[in-house]
């Protein structure tokens, strides 16, 4: 007899680690996560690379590797130009876990769900958290109930947008935000009775952590307000569900940020234009007139709120204005231009003839050549203060990432040694220096290692288990005895239960990756979403 479940509930905890929550559990902070702890199993869940939001959510959802699914970060090139436009849901490929349990005559649901705007309509409810445009649901017929039950509901908060300075804040939000979330869970687990799947996501640990690391009395009190939301949750569970919490990656310190496109620059593999206003805007650069600088000095002189509210009302026209004042892509020489970085980890794209619009490298053996010789420099690239190593490997896009999109992978993943020196390419060129402390007040970034563990019937208590989020999708739909195609990436994680559930085939000819409508954000919403992203530092 193997282990199976008639619900399966999946908490995230986003950026989840226990190198804080195990501490509060100990104290006696977290009692409730405590409790399932203490009866089931738990240990690391391991990322994909890069670990951040877009990517990683997006393959617990579907159980394959960005090269399947296509999400590589919060942000997607558009094919035939430079420029990026915010991932929705539409550019990823592979269904839900959701959909799968839909598709399987079960009702299933998504609570704050991170990239999954627009939300999918499934025999249950989806609701999008970060990087959505604004409140929404699917189905449509269930909003007017869900906000008369949710009064002032916000799939991701202003006030969690812009923390410098304001970090005390964090706990009187979380509990707002925690407070509406258990009572969103409350609306969704009455409104579906047949519920089958459900998760909910709490986004606010990820944000704390971002910049309050080291502050272990706001850690320890957002995490407290997300145990007590975990109480009310469970408690209101039905009986006999097993409930998985996962976070989407770690979290540790942040020290200094590698500007990646200044580094290139000076390393020559990135030119720029020689016309008059490109030369003018090169000058001011290099005597520090930047984005990250200009920032700094609002904060200091105390007009951060005031410019945010210009930001806000403006952001369109603000972006075009910074790419007017400010050094950017459009300063480029992208002729005599091999190789530019694109991201929130650093990911390197060689300027392609064919790929690119203005391609400098001719695929092949030069494209190989100026590779390698790039590859060969991230790797020798040392800390100006330790001397120490900043990468612990520079990997092809093609090594790690494989499937139908991996094509669209970086062709260079920069991996740092210790993930506390991030590299960026935010803003395109934010700094004229390309080492530098973190201008944006963060003092945290993620790691690979997050916290899994699980907890209900047939679960043996264990503190060794070591999976992936690659994993989830594959053990929660063998626990409720739905198919799953054959494409998945991950495995059962069998350990955590006394006896291993097993694996239901999909149909023969059923369980071929399906493909997104590639629709994407209208203009107005592809804006808005921008800007929230641009509050969290991402952009």
């Amino acid at each position: 007899m193997t282990s199976k479940a008639e619900r399966v509930l999946l908490i995230g905890v986003d950026g989840g680690t226990w190198d804080v929550i195990q501490p509060l559990i100990d104290k006696g902070v977290m009692p409730n996560l405590q409790r399932l702890v203490e009866g089931g199993a738990k240990g690391v869940l391991n990322s994909i690379f890069p670990p951040i939001t877009a990517p990683a959510w997006s393959s617990i959802y579907t159980g394959t590797n960005p090269g399947k699914h296509g999400i590589y970060d919060f942000m997607r090139r558009i094919p035939g130009t430079y420029e990026v436009a915010p991932v929705d849901v539409t550019y990823r490929d592979g269904k839900s876990m959701f959909r799968l349990v839909s598709d399987a005559g079960a009702q299933a649901f998504a609570l704050n769900a991170p990239v999954s705007f627009p939300p999918e309509e499934i025999d249950g409810a989806v609701v999008p958290g970060l990087p959505t445009p604004g409140f929404a649901i699917a189905p449509k017929s269930l909003e007017q109930a869900f906000l008369e039950a949710v009064p002032g509901y916000e799939p991701f908060p202003a006030a969690m947008a812009h923390l410098a300075g304001r970090t005390d804040a964090l706990p009187a939000m979380a509990t707002d935000y925690v407070t509406k979330t258990a009572r969103s869970f409350q609306f969704l687990n009455e409104a579906l009775p047949r519920w089958r799947l459900g998760l909910v996501h709490f986004q606010v640990t990820d944000v704390a952590e971002h910049y309050a690391w080291g502050d272990s009395a706001t850690l320890e009190r957002v995490h407290a307000e997300v145990d007590r939301g975990i109480g009310a949750i469970v408690d209101a569970t039905p009986e006999g569900t097993t409930v998985i919490v996962i976070s989407d990656h770690g979290h540790g310190s942040l020290t200094a940020y590698l500007h990646m496109n200044e580094w290139l620059r000076a390393r020559g593999y990135l030119k720029f234009k020689r016309a008059p206003l490109s030369l003018l805007k090169t000058l001011a650069y290099r005597a520090g007139v930047t984005p990250t600088r200009v920032y700094s000095l609002i904060f200091r002189l105390g007009l951060g709120k005031r410019v945010q509210a210009t930001v806000h009302k403006r952001r369109g026209g603000v972006r075009q204005l910074l790419r007017r004042l400010f050094v950017s892509y459009d300063d480029v020489d992208w002729p005599r231009t091999t190789a530019y970085s694109v991201g929130n980890v650093g990911q390197i794209y060689m300027n392609v003839r064919g790929r690119e619009p203005q391609g400098a490298i001719a695929p092949g053996p030069e494209l190989e050549r100026e590779t390698e010789r790039l590859r060969g420099d991230l790797a020798a690239l040392r800390h100006p203060e330790t001397g120490q190593p900043i990468a612990s490997k520079v990997v092809l896009g093609s090594e790690i990432y494989d499937g139908p999109r991996a094509a669209e992978a970086p062709d260079l993943m920069f991996v740092p040694r210790d993930y506390s020196c991030w590299a960026f390419a935010e803003t395109q060129f934010a700094s004229s220096h390309w080492f530098s402390k973190p201008h944006d007040a963060r003092n945290g970034h993620h790691r690979m290692e997050g916290i899994i563990a699980v907890s209900g019937a047939g679960v043996r208590r264990a503190d060794d288990l070591e999976a992936s989020l690659l994993d989830v999708a594959p053990t929660v739909l063998s626990l409720l005895g739905i198919p799953q195609p054959s494409y998945f990436d991950g495995r059962i994680v069998g350990e955590a239960f006394a006896e291993s559930p097993v694996a239901v085939a999909a149909a023969e000819g059923s369980d071929q990756i399906e493909a997104g409508s590639r629709t994407g954000y209208s203009d107005e919403d592809a804006a808005v979403v921008a800007r929230r992203l641009d509050d969290l530092g991402y952009l």
